[in-house]
């Protein structure tokens, strides 16, 4: 098969890579189509690889996002065309239904895990060929398109079996042998989607911070937008591209994001999740929750509580990690084996 991995947010990059390298050894021709976000764009030549560039706009004009679309699809058509591809792979992308109507033979993979995305659960689904899901989707799509796999997306990049963290010497980045780390991300609720919800305020993460220094810990704080000038000498010194392997120094993880908790969580840290998305939550989080490796909290003082609570030892709910991953198995294999048994002819 000839195959094109649609790339938009690095998170993708991630979720995908393992998988694109499986089908690679199986001999398949494989590409990605990547967005031109910089972030992303710095992942993909960091990781030196080969990739066809988007343009995209960060403009608000809808007059120039319409034709940045347009511009960037015309950019697929060539690319679809010009590898002579047969099987698409995104997250979730509306580029695929126009993408089919151009070349009909094209098959479509949307790999959908959040149930509050209008645009996919009533339009994308409905042009795509296979929908892989994750076992605890809440969302009812009783179809023949329809493959459920265990766990969330994030297993698809955190299983051990894939992710090998880099060793890290705390003393090479200004810190103390044997300290106790603690990682805070903080962010900046600026997003069209974070209108109307909140989470720590400049003063709660003030006194969380000192919270866990009290108890002898050593911050570590990634900031999205501005660093707290009063925090500021706690930003995380180790390499931003190596940050869940940061994570696996630490014993805690608390902060306002909705991914890094996740990743937190599944690399086996202490993970505390504190916004107002909690709620009305997704499922994704509700099921950590219920598989002991993430506390979600709306409420500022009942979070401050509970990790006073866990940094006194009065808190029993984390389990080991090592149980969740052998229950899930291995995922990436599992759909590079539907692929090939629904495609290949």
């Amino acid at each position: 098969m000839n195959i094109l991995f649609e790339l938009r947010h690095p998170r993708h990059y991630y979720q995908f890579k393992a998988i694109y390298d499986i089908l690679k050894e199986r001999g398949h021709l494989v590409k990605i189509i990547a967005t031109e976000r910089t972030l992303l764009i710095d992942i993909l030549k960091e990781e030196n690889e080969d990739f066809i560039l988007l343009k995209h706009t960060t403009s608000g004009s809808i007059v120039l996002k319409l034709l940045s679309y347009f511009i960037s699809f015309n950019q697929f058509v060539k690319s679809v065309k010009k590898y002579n591809i047969d099987l698409l792979v995104s997250k979730a992308s509306m580029s695929s239904c126009f993408l089919k109507l151009i070349k009909p033979n094209l098959r479509a993979v949307i790999f959908p895990d959040s149930e509050d995305v209008w645009l996919t659960n009533n339009f994308v689904r409905y042009f795509s060929d296979l929908i892989i899901l994750p076992n605890i989707f809440p969302l009812k799509w009783s179809t023949k398109k329809v493959v459920r796999v265990n766990g969330t997306c994030e297993n698809c990049y955190l299983d051990p079996k894939y992710f090998h963290p880099q060793k890290l010497n705390p003393l090479d980045y200004g810190y103390d042998e044997g300290a106790k780390f603690v990682f805070f991300r903080f962010v900046a609720w600026k997003a069209h989607h974070d209108r109307g919800q909140y989470g720590f305020s400049i003063n709660e993460r003030k006194e969380i911070v000192d919270l866990f220094i009290k108890y002898g810990y050593t911050p570590l704080i990634s900031f999205e937008d501005k660093p707290d000038a009063e925090l500021k000498q706690y930003i995380n010194r180790f390499p931003q591209n190596e940050i869940r392997s940061v994570l696996t120094l630490c014993d805690y993880f608390v902060g306002d994001s909705q991914s890094m908790s996740a990743e937190a969580a599944l690399l086996g840290v202490k993970s505390f999740r504190y916004n107002s998305w909690v709620l009305n939550d997704v499922i994704n989080f509700k099921y950590f929750n219920q598989q002991h490796l993430l506390l979600n909290f709306s409420n500022y003082n009942e979070l401050k509580n509970a990790l006073i609570d866990s940094l006194e030892g009065k808190l029993d709910f984390f389990r080991p990690i090592y149980d969740y991953w052998v229950k899930c198995g291995d995922i990436n294999t599992y759909i590079c084996d539907v692929l090939e048994q629904r495609f290949i002819k």
